[in-house]
This record gives structure tokens, sequence and C-alpha cells, in this order.
């Protein structure tokens, strides 16, 4: 078994093989899965105070909802 990982500047994507087999990992995004996962991390105002650093489209989501 192995795995792969592509850190681009705008998407990222894992993948893993196994018995002769590739498969890209499958994130949710907007209630749908996507193997592009988005190369964002974000730390929310309250952070420092033992929140979890946010990636992808988590990420994006939660900064824009805090924005709007």
């Amino acid at each position: 078994m192995g795995t792969g990982i592509d850190w681009g500047t705008t998407n990222s994507a894992l993948a893993v093989s196994s018995g002769g087999s590739i498969s890209l990992a499958c994130f949710a995004l907007h209630g749908r899965q996507t193997s592009s996962f988005r190369s964002a991390l974000y730390l929310p105002g309250e952070a420092g105070r033992g929140s979890a650093l946010l990636a992808g489209p988590e990420a994006l989501e939660r900064y824009l909802d805090e924005q709007g």
C-alpha cells in the first residue's frame, strides 16, 4: 500500500494504491464528493484559544461565513 500527495498552489490531491489499483481520496464539498482538495488553511479568530486549524473546503466555507 502506498500514498501520494500532490500539494498544489490552488488544489491538492491524495492518491492511495493498494492491490494494484490506485484511487483518489474524496472530500465533502456542498453536499457532494470531490477529489480536489483546496489548498487553503484558516485559523479562526478564536484559534489561539484551543480551536482547530481548518483546511480545504471547510476552511474556505468558514472564512466566507465569518466575513458575511
